[in-house]
């Protein structure tokens, strides 16, 4: 769900109060999540619905960065 990124974009502000050189590899992961949330969802719903092999790589892909990108800013909270 598109949601699941206002909680890692929430991290990535806390995490930017330190520094946004901190950041950087957080912004990347999180870029990467918003850009492969934006092809799934109004592009790629269809075929995901039809379990698309596809579209399941590219929804797998978004968890991936999305995941990543909320770790990344989470170690960039903490050392901030």
């Amino acid at each position: 769900s598109p949601q699941f990124l206002l909680w890692v974009i929430a991290l990535a502000a806390v995490a930017a109060c330190g520094g946004l050189h901190r950041m950087s590899w957080a912004l990347l992961a999180l870029t990467a999540a918003v850009a492969l949330t934006q092809l799934v969802y109004p592009f790629a719903y269809d075929r995901l619905l039809a379990r698309d092999g596809g579209a399941l790589a590219l929804l797998a892909a978004r968890n991936v960065a999305l995941g990543a990108a909320g770790v990344l800013a989470l170690i960039a909270a903490r050392r901030g």
